[in-house]
């Protein structure tokens, strides 16, 4: 039986220091089933997320933070009979994501109306670590949501794009 080669760890905690200024906490493995698909269906332009984070504040405190996003980030989900987008290869071949915080919602654009999508309890917010693309992920095991595109990315003062 092949030994199983250990993931590269190290730009995933770069990601995560770099956005929270705090070394993680703990590093672990997510369900099983929860699996980055080689395709998603576009639902729209990507309006805003809101995330709820103990970023710079040493896990003492979290505060709630909205991101509008800029033209060319879109929303995409999983698992929908309608045409698929192939995602990107730095996501489906990611072999960390780094947890930004617990999510609390996102919109999208669909023609001029603004669709709000509240988060079920326990979905979180996570980008890979490049900081390219955001992923809603319910209580480790079900992918909610992906958004990529634009100039979005995860930086020290947050996220952009």
């Amino acid at each position: 039986m092949a030994k199983e080669e250990p993931h590269d760890l190290k730009p995933g905690i770069k990601r995560f220091e770099t956005f929270h200024k705090l070394d993680p906490k703990r590093v672990g493995p997510f369900d099983s089933k929860l699996k980055i698909p080689t395709n998603a269906v576009l639902i729209g332009h990507a309006a805003w997320v809101t995330y709820r984070s103990n970023k710079w504040y040493g896990g003492t405190e979290s505060y709630s933070y909205i991101h509008e996003h800029d033209d060319g980030v879109k929303l995409y989900k999983p698992g929908l009979a309608r045409p698929q987008t192939p995602t990107p290869e730095f996501l489906r071949n990611a072999e960390t994501l780094v947890r930004l915080g617990t999510c609390e919602g996102f919109a999208y654009k669909e023609d001029d109306e603004e669709i709000k999508i509240k988060a079920e309890r326990g979905s979180e917010l996570y980008c890979t670590p490049n900081g390219r693309a955001l992923l809603v992920i319910w209580k480790k095991r079900t992918l909610v949501a992906l958004m990529w595109g634009g100039k979005l990315d995860v930086l020290d003062k947050g996220i952009v794009g």
